[in-house]
């Protein structure tokens, strides 16, 4: 059978059959429409929520570690959530005052299934709250609170955690500071214990370690320079004590204040060849001669001269003489004695510093570090100051209810059309397997094609005309004329 064949008598059961499919699709429609009619009507409210970017700089940086997407990621958990749906349920009345753990189980169950969120997954700028209910009203106000307590507990969460994360910076803070102030007493107490042994004391070290030495050089030639008048006074002691002299109209004592008077003379002319009248030991000497000549008679000179005292000095003044070298011998002994000693002690830190350089350099590098954590303490509690500021002025990311649910005036179940649509399509689809049936039962042959068919081996003599055919039609007197006929 070709396609044309085949089209012709699919056309053909089609017309013949058109009720067996009419009916049911009629049928059919009909039953839609009055399950639309019995079936009870569900509303849909939808609550829209907006988030709202912080409204600061960008240098300023937030230390909620929760992050928006986070927390719409989890929109549909904490929707569902047994303490959001428990107090929805509660607040409601949909279970009684009284009602068990189980009714409310019940309860939270059956809402579950009427709440649907909606997520932007792409931009994460809003999302939606759909409540399906019989009651609009009950709707709209189940949509709104699960947003209202969403968006507060949101807002709670942040603030929370920027008081936490500002109480953990005002911690380190404290303790930075403490840490510093402990590394600054050890280098304060380093600094006070080796003062002259640091490193930054080298080149004064070197300076004075200079000075002592050229003082140390400096009270040996003076030592030398005293030792060889003493030795002048003592030979001429023991001189004059074996020549005898007529004593001096003065007496013996004006001649040993003289005699003072000419020695300390001599050692400033002496000390003036190497140092200038700014130098201590002149100014020493000068002070001495003018004690002296305050002290010293009027009639002191006729014992001697302060050129050459020693010629008239009776021998008792010579003796006084060399007793005050000896104690200026002395004196300068104790001098180089002293500047010996800051030589050894200048060279000791001098060698030490070497030693104390890297206990110094640790503690320096210890406190640099405890003043760089601090640094940093300091500027992240700012942050979390700011942070907490604008959690609190409610500035920083948080979900704004753009579009507040309204009671619905058109049911959203049931959808008459999709009912329609639904019953028509069954009424078709039960027609048409209902006429397939029927034809596929039916052997009846209705066309010379059918015939040949069935029975390719018998040769068609007639027709006979089908008796169904429109009274009303041209061929009716056609198949009166002819009679009857048949198959052979």
């Amino acid at each position: 059978m070709d396609s044309s064949t085949r089209f012709k008598h699919v056309a053909d059961v089609a017309w013949r059959r058109k009720w067996w499919v009419i009916a049911p699709a009629v049928l059919a429609t009909a039953a839609s429409l009055a399950l639309v009619g019995m079936t009870p009507k569900v509303y849909r409210a939808t609550t829209t929520i907006l988030v709202t970017r912080q409204s600061v700089p960008e240098d300023v940086r937030s230390s909620v570690t929760l992050r928006i997407e986070e927390r719409m990621r989890s929109l549909e958990l904490q929707i569902f959530s047994r303490s959001y749906l428990e107090r929805i349920v509660r607040e409601f009345k949909l279970v009684s005052a009284d009602a068990g753990e189980a009714e409310i189980e019940v309860a939270c169950r059956k809402l579950r299934v009427q709440v649907i969120p909606e997520l932007d997954k792409q931009n994460f700028s809003w999302f939606r709250i759909s409540v399906d209910d019989r009651d609009p009203r009950r709707a709209a106000g189940i949509a709104n609170r699960l947003a209202d307590l969403f968006t507060e507990a949101h807002s709670r969460l942040r603030a929370s955690q920027a008081t936490g994360t500002l109480e953990a910076t005002e911690n380190w803070e404290q303790r930075y500071r403490l840490e510093l102030a402990k590394r600054d007493e050890e280098v304060a107490a380093f600094k006070k214990q080796n003062l002259h042994e640091l490193p930054d004391q080298q080149a004064t070290n070197e300076q004075l370690l200079d000075n002592a030495r050229s003082n140390v050089a400096r009270l040996t030639a003076d030592l030398q320079s005293t030792n060889g008048l003493l030795v002048k006074l003592r030979s001429q002691r023991d001189a004059e004590r074996a020549t005898p002299v007529a004593p001096s109209l003065a007496g013996p004592a004006a001649g040993g204040e003289v005699g003072r008077l000419a020695k300390l003379q001599r050692d400033i002319e002496g000390l003036l060849t190497n140092y200038t009248e700014e130098n201590p030991l002149v100014k020493r000497k000068r002070a001495q001669i003018a004690e002296l000549a305050r002290t010293t008679p009027p009639n002191a000179g006729a014992a001697g001269t302060l050129e050459n005292p020693a010629v008239a000095a009776p021998p008792d003044s010579i003796s006084v003489h060399i007793a005050a070298v000896e104690n200026e011998i002395r004196a300068l002994e104790r001098d180089r004695a002293r500047e010996n000693a800051k030589v050894y002690a200048y060279i000791a830190h001098i060698g030490n510093a070497p030693r104390l350089q890297p206990k110094f350099l640790e503690l320096t590098r210890d406190s640099d570090q405890a003043k760089r954590e601090l640094d940093i303490a300091v500027v992240q509690n700012e942050q979390a100051q700011h942070v907490q500021d604008l959690e609190e002025s409610k500035t920083g990311d948080q979900f704004q209810i753009q579009d507040r649910a309204s009671p619905p005036t058109a049911p959203f179940k049931p959808d008459v059309f999709q009912y329609l649509i639904g019953g028509i399509g069954l009424g078709i689809a039960l027609g048409v397997g209902a006429a397939a049936a029927r034809e596929f039962v039916d052997q009846s042959v209705r066309s010379e094609d059918a015939f040949a068919t069935m029975f390719p081996g018998l040769a068609v003599y007639g027709v006979i005309p089908s008796l169904d055919v429109d009274l009303k039609s041209s061929h009716r007197s056609d198949a009166r004329s002819h009679g009857a006929g048949g198959f052979a």
